[in-house]
């Protein structure tokens, strides 16, 4: 499994790829942190209905483009592997697997900004 995503790491991502700003960094910390949460919470809504997991292929989709964004490409691997899985049908613990994703993007999803 990957290591977990720290702020420091993504600060650094935004920088050195983006060239960004530091009033910049923080505007993307903020965001980034917003728009996991957004997803985190779309997971939650639809194992707490107990809905098809096919239903987590957008929410996976657009998870993986997050994590891309971040630079985090081992994660977003691991994410579009599940992706893949949901789209064949493959049935496993998906609620598990990204409960392992929420845990590793724990300190970025926290961030409330300076």
């Amino acid at each position: 499994m990957t290591t977990a995503v720290t702020l420091s790491k993504l600060r650094t991502h935004f920088k050195m790829t983006y060239g960004l700003n530091d009033d910049q960094i923080e505007a993307m910390l903020q965001s980034s942190s917003r728009s996991l949460n957004v997803v985190f919470d779309q997971f939650d809504t639809l194992f707490s209905e107990q809905e098809s997991f096919s239903t987590l292929v957008q929410p996976c989709h657009n998870l993986k483009g997050l994590l891309m964004n971040m630079g985090e490409m081992e994660w977003a691997k691991y994410v579009g592997e599940l992706e893949v899985s949901v789209k064949e049908g493959v049935e496993k613990d998906y609620q598990a697997e990204l409960t392992t994703v929420k845990v590793g993007l724990t300190e970025v999803r926290m961030y409330g900004g300076s």
